[in-house]
């Protein structure tokens, strides 16, 4: 058998393959209205798990976050892509008008910069200050659980495979594990919860490879706070946060000389184009990375999509 993940090893109770934690940094980007480490509680058996990310659980909350800032980033932005070819959300506009895709979007790109207002493939600068970038703490002991390997994958399919099936599942494997289907992660994710490891301890949650970056993604299960503790009392901790920042708000930050006072909304001196979208950017730092609030998050994944996921 052959693990990614340094210290890995098959639980000899669950046959689930276990990561170590051990205090790693982890990157999450949140609403700062909410904090880090507040994600939405979760329905009952019975709720509709449409729009939930990977591994949430039923009557539970669930924190997702990246192995790294880019990873982090590359899963919150994953939802705002546009779908390929004729699902793509801008076909019917393109066809109304006589263009292809790319012919709108050019056309797009050359009216909104004639304008001066923010151009396709930016976000708004409301998106990022609404935000900040955490460094979370992972625990510093016990384990994660890592579906993505032949050893989970198998124990997966013989514990859960008769109720998967019901669903319309017709088979348990990695396109499963990371793709859309929420009937199967909810419910796969609310089993390994439940499961007790061979030294007697819960499993902290999910580990699994990021759909859209190179990195890890992790589905903490917050399971203090769903037991009525106070906030605050998890081994899982954040810092305060930092702001994501652009080049054009590093660009626009100092005036030119003789251009004027700084403005984070619209500076622009001789030579020099405007911010149009006070701050919009296509390569957001901050910090540089994130996750969103759960509901709000690609996928989670996620650390979720708008969806996890």
């Amino acid at each position: 058998m052959t693990f990614h993940r340094p210290g890995a090893r098959v639980c000899a109770r669950t046959g689930l393959v276990l990561v170590p934690s051990a205090g790693e940094p982890a990157y999450r980007v949140a609403l700062s209205l909410y904090g880090p480490l507040n994600p939405p509680a979760r329905g009952p058996v019975g709720a509709d798990v449409s729009s939930w990310s990977r591994y949430d659980t039923y009557d539970g909350r669930t924190v997702y976050t990246a192995s790294t800032r880019g990873c982090a980033f590359d899963e919150v932005l994953a939802g705002f892509r546009r779908w390929l070819g004729a699902r793509d959300s801008l076909a019917k506009d393109a066809a109304a008008v006589g263009l292809s895709v790319p012919e709108f979007l050019r056309a797009v790109d050359e009216d909104w910069a004639e304008l001066g207002v923010m151009v396709p493939g930016h976000l708004p600068r409301a998106w990022r200050t609404a935000r900040l970038l955490y460094t979370v703490t992972d625990p510093p002991s016990g384990w994660w659980v890592m579906l993505d390997t032949a050893e989970s994958i198998a124990t997966i399919r013989a514990a859960l495979g008769e109720r998967l099936a019901v669903g319309g599942v017709t088979d348990v494997d990695l396109a499963l594990l990371h793709g859309p289907d929420r009937f199967a992660t909810v419910r796969i994710a609310g089993w390994v919860r439940s499961a007790v490891l061979d030294d007697g301890s819960a499993p902290h949650g999910i580990v699994y490879r990021s759909r859209h970056a190179g990195g890890g993604v992790h589905a903490y299960w917050l399971r203090r706070l769903d037991a009525g503790h106070p906030a605050g009392t998890e081994p899982l901790t954040a810092d305060t946060g930092a702001p994501i920042t652009t080049a054009s708000d590093r660009t626009c930050a100092t005036p030119p000389p003789g251009t004027g006072s700084p403005s984070t909304d619209n500076l622009a001196g001789p030579g020099r184009p405007p911010c149009r979208d006070g701050g919009a950017g296509r390569t957001p730092r901050a910090g540089d990375a994130g996750q969103d609030r759960p509901t709000e998050t690609i996928d989670s994944s996620g650390f979720a999509h708008p969806g996890g996921g």
